[in-house]
């Protein structure tokens, strides 16, 4: 016997309904949006001194995976998780779908959902008049990654209720020996196989599966923001306007939330800086190792929908 735990953290939105729309589907699919670009825009939030128009930039996000053995505590054991023709150096190169091919049918092992996925703090319909899944991203594969689960228990540990820490969901799943994901092209691959299979390392594995910034939780981020990239799930695209203050985002007035072209300026100069760096655009091996969802900040929480 053996056994999988899954860590979402970051832009990583839970669909609970898509059998809905094609019984074949998924029960639980996670979605990581493509947000791979430096991003401006303008949204109306209330704020301390009413409605305003704000200014705000996001940072890139990177879909990076690893893996350690469970029960192994040190941060720096995980292991950037390298398949070939998908990722390099634990960085998600090509679009992909995962899932797991060996998990058991044993009783106790049904998917089931904590009473996080009722919480509306996280509810993508909390914070906008209408929220409405792009077909496109959530079911045609225009993201950069799906993790389609049919197995296991689904919780969102303590320290989400901490509202200085972001929210992340695991997943912990019984599988036939070690641990057996099949990853999938979601788009054209040119010759290359349409899939590939690979065992991880451990029969009681856990794989942290995370779409943050290079450098979450910097003083340069754009932190009250963060969360609107999960509207990149949404027909209607990243909202111009929010109907309350997004998980992460303090309550101040506009002059304290909104950028103004010195910070985004600061910001684009201080990536530009990391890439030269790392001497890489994507995130490197060593930062993937300490990437940790319990010390991020709560605009970095996952998501779900409805």
């Amino acid at each position: 016997m053996g056994h999988l735990q899954i860590i979402f953290a970051g832009v990583c939105t839970h669909f609970t309904t898509l059998q809905t729309f094609a019984s074949d589907l998924p029960p639980h699919r996670v979605v990581l949006p493509a947000s791979g670009d430096f991003r401006f825009g303008l949204v109306q939030a209330p704020v301390l001194d009413g409605p305003a128009i704000l200014e705000y930039y996001l940072q890139p996000h990177f879909v990076t995976l690893a893996q350690h053995k469970t029960t192994e505590l040190d941060p720096f054991a995980k292991n950037p998780l390298d398949i070939p023709d998908f990722t390099d150096k634990g960085g998600l190169l090509s679009t992909a779908k995962i899932e797991l091919l060996n998990a058991t049918n044993d009783a106790g092992n049904e998917l089931t959902r904590d009473d996080w996925f009722e919480d509306p703090r996280y509810s993508l319909a909390t914070y906008v008049t209408s929220y409405e899944l792009s077909q496109e991203v959530v079911l045609g594969g225009r993201a950069m990654c799906y993790v389609d689960l049919w197995h296991g228990q689904l919780t969102s540990p303590a320290p989400s209720s901490n509202p200085d820490h972001a929210a992340y969901v695991v997943a912990d799943i019984e599988t036939n020996g070690k641990p057996l994901l099949r990853f999938t092209h979601l788009a054209p691959t040119g010759g290359l196989p349409p899939w590939h299979d690979v065992q991880l390392d451990h029969d009681d594995t856990t794989l942290v599966v995370a779409n943050l910034e290079v450098m979450p939780n910097h003083q340069v981020d754009d932190t009250p923001f963060d969360f609107i990239q999960h509207y990149a799930t949404a027909k209607q695209g990243i909202p111009q306007s929010l109907r309350q203050a997004l998980p992460g985002m303090p309550l101040q007035g506009s002059a304290e939330l909104t950028k103004n072209v010195t910070a985004i300026a600061t910001a684009m100069q201080t990536f530009a800086d990391n890439m030269l760096g790392a001497n890489q655009l994507r995130p490197t091996a060593e930062y993937i190792r300490i990437i940790d969802p319990a010390t991020l900040n709560p605009s970095c929480s996952d998501s779900h929908y409805p």
